[in-house]
């Protein structure tokens, strides 16, 4: 790896190398990273281990004798190399923009939400309440969902507390 050879990456492999190298030498768990890369999405729990497979391929390391990326069975992954920032003379490297995240499209969906908002609204008032958004297969459920999400992340929405029950159900 000498730094001349060009790698293409998927955007959420990318992502968990960012966090793995963001700590070097730091413990980085599968629920840090199902919450760091995939927040707003319902993915597999062994979306972290995919992506480190294929980082593995891409950078040419061996899970069995690494020299970049260890495994800490049960637990998540480490960064292992020597990480090195560079100053100066050399020339600041070329990032290409991502695009935002496209609007969430809705049709049909205004009672649903208008109902999840107010079940919500009861929550962030003291009430306590159990959610489950269910349906037949391709009926939307996860963009009702995502819709909630985003309007927790924007700062104006739902507080953090609300959402330990989706990230263990969207695991099961």
């Amino acid at each position: 790896m000498a730094g001349a050879e060009k790698t293409r990456l998927r955007r959420k492999t990318f992502e968990v190398l960012r966090h793995l190298v963001a700590g070097p030498g730091q413990l980085v768990t599968k629920e840090a990273l199902l919450d760091g890369v995939w927040a707003e999405a319902a993915v597999s729990d062994s979306m972290p281990s995919i992506c480190v497979a294929e980082l593995r391929e891409a950078l040419g390391d061996d899970a069995r004798t690494p020299t970049l990326i260890e495994t800490v069975h049960g637990r998540g992954y480490r960064f292992i190399a020597q990480v090195v920032t560079t100053t100066g003379s050399d020339p600041a490297p070329k990032y290409r923009a991502v695009a935002p995240e496209p609007a969430i499209i809705m049709v049909g969906r205004e009672a649903e939400l208008a109902q999840l908002h107010g079940w919500f609204a009861r929550i962030r008032g003291g009430q306590r309440r159990v959610v489950f958004v269910a349906g037949e297969p391709g009926i939307g459920k996860t963009t009702v969902v995502k819709s909630l999400s985003r309007f927790r992340s924007s700062g104006t929405g739902y507080p953090n507390r609300l959402w330990p029950m989706h990230r263990a159900v969207r695991r099961w």
